[in-house]
């Protein structure tokens, strides 16, 4: 089949209605990531995301391949990356390096459509690089947002220190994460997911999907552990979520068709979800 031909295998739900990007984590599948993107533009869905550590260590030829490959599928393109540990210089200059490298890219190309971090230290000493990254990316037209921070009012405050009226800015929420946290808590039921979601200060720019049976996060496909589908997409949806809703499943011990079987019967499920839910 030629490239080009997009999309070959649509599911139909876009011409119901739901405009949200079908997203997937192409740093999750076995091989190639670009011939992975082609792939999963023929599986219907319409963007990708990168890891960031990875988008930094392209070569020139590596981005022509990139660029071809989205210009050829429409697909949108997001690169996740993670917020540098504050403690370890290394660290911190690798993730200036990678800022300048997300900086030149977007200049040259203008394809990245959102850029969002992991949080996976102290918030006072973190902040600051999120405020680094801010700063040098602002008037980039690139969304920006960190996964599962602020989830509070408190939270929220500490980050409007360096967040510009300008900036593009909203939060990731992962769901797996989420179905964790709110066990740790003990607000298990429907309408307590809903709730955590009502409660976010900012709007949400992208989902991560993945499931688990709330003990440990195993990114699993859907329906495979106890995330209340229903809840979480209602949730969404008083939030009027619009944005990025991408599979982030993990490869086991599954052949490489299985893999991506996995990924496109989690698209669906959670369209579904989203297409048989009202509020």
């Amino acid at each position: 089949m030629r490239r080009g031909q997009f999309p070959i295998a649509d599911p139909g739900f876009r011409k119901k209605g739901i405009n949200m990007k079908k997203c997937v984590t192409v740093w999750n599948y076995p091989g190639d990531r670009v011939e992975n993107a082609y792939r999963f533009r023929e599986l219907g869905f319409d963007a990708i995301s990168w890891l960031g550590s990875e988008f930094a260590a392209l070569t020139p030829e590596d981005d022509e391949r990139v660029v071809a490959m989205l210009k050829t599928t429409g697909m949108q393109f997001t690169v996740h990356s993670r917020l540098p540990d504050p403690q370890k210089p290394e660290d911190c200059e690798a993730f200036r390096r990678e800022i300048r490298r997300v900086a030149a890219w977007q200049q040259k190309y203008g394809l990245l459509y959102s850029y969002t971090f992991d949080f996976w230290t102290d918030e006072q000493t973190t902040l600051p690089y999120l405020g680094e990254a801010l700063a040098t990316l602002r008037g980039m037209n690139i969304v920006m947002a960190c996964e599962d921070i602020p989830l509070s009012k408190s939270q929220f405050r500490e980050f409007e220190k360096y967040v510009h009226p300008r900036d593009k800015f909203g939060i990731l929420m992962d769901i797996g994460h989420m179905n964790i946290r709110q066990r740790c808590m003990e607000l298990i039921e429907p309408e307590d997911f809903v709730a955590s979601f009502e409660a976010l200060q900012l709007p949400i720019i992208e989902v991560h999907l993945h499931d688990n049976k709330s003990f440990a996060d195993e990114h699993m496909y859907l329906g495979y552990g106890t995330v209340p589908l229903k809840a979480v997409v209602t949730g969404l949806k008083k939030k009027r979520f619009d944005g990025f809703a991408t599979v982030e499943i993990i490869q086991r011990d599954w052949s490489a068709d299985q893999t991506f079987q996995y990924a496109v019967d989690s698209r669906d499920m959670f369209l579904r979800c989203w297409e048989e839910t009202t509020i």
